[in-house]
């Protein structure tokens, strides 16, 4: 039987690994949309690296306008290839508020939550708003995120 620690320890390495996974992916993501926008606007490399450097680093500019600005581009000039990807799209809007969750909230250590990760994995993340609640990702989900996210990076490198 493994003690309050051990659970607690393994808890935390589960949720680190998930959330590491996944915001490593979505950082790949993010920067495969700064390569987009820069190439759309920029006639060489130089250029368009300063442009990612300058204006689309993080510092300026928010995953959710540069999401926003890449789908406006691809509806405008390549509105065929929109219609074919509107899912992905939404996906990416989908893995947008899972990071935004997952960057903000703090993982459950509390009974229910331990008990789930006990019986079957399942880990809780605890929002803080007007009342306290849990948001739970099962093993299954938490494979369906970094899946989803791995198909987004494939489908933008074309």
């Amino acid at each position: 039987m493994e003690s309050d620690k051990e659970i607690g320890v393994a808890i935390l390495d589960k949720a680190a690994m998930f959330r590491g996974i996944f915001i490593n992916q979505v950082t790949h993501i993010e920067t495969l949309i700064n390569v987009h926008i820069a190439n759309h606007f920029c006639d060489t490399e130089a250029k368009a690296l300063e442009i990612v450097d300058l204006v689309l680093g993080d510092r300026f500019i928010a995953f959710e306008s540069k999401r926003t600005i890449f789908e406006a581009i691809v509806k405008k000039h390549k509105p065929s290839d929109y219609k074919e990807d509107k899912k992905k799209f939404e996906k990416l809007t989908s893995v947008q508020n899972i990071r935004n969750k997952l960057a903000h909230l703090i993982i459950a250590v509390d009974e229910k939550s331990v008990e789930k990760f006990k019986k079957d994995g399942t880990l809780g993340f605890v929002k803080f708003k007007e009342k306290t609640e849990a948001l739970y990702y099962s093993p299954k989900e938490m494979n369906d995120v970094l899946k989803n996210t791995q198909e987004l990076i494939d489908w933008l490198i074309f």
